[in-house]
């Protein structure tokens, strides 16, 4: 489960209690609770989200909206 500031940023969350993203930009590390949250509710079959389960694991669950990523710039071709 990545966190928010991982999955807005398109950044690899390492799924620790804080994850070295948030660590190291010194922001508080919180996961985004699913609209399923209860154990066994989940129809998704790869979903990003928090569950029930994932509460032992993370002490920062939230219960957000929806939110967006950061626009990522299109890369530039190289020419060779």
């Amino acid at each position: 489960v990545a966190c928010i500031h991982c999955y807005q940023n398109h950044l690899q969350c390492d799924n620790r209690r804080t994850c070295f993203h948030c660590y190291d930009n010194n922001s508080q590390c919180r996961r985004t609770a699913c609209a399923d949250y209860a154990t066994g509710t989940c129809d998704r079959k790869h979903c990003t989200r928090a569950h029930e389960e994932d509460e032992r694991r993370f002490s920062s669950i939230v219960n957000t909206e929806h939110f967006s990523r950061a626009v990522k710039s299109p890369r530039k071709s190289r020419k060779r």
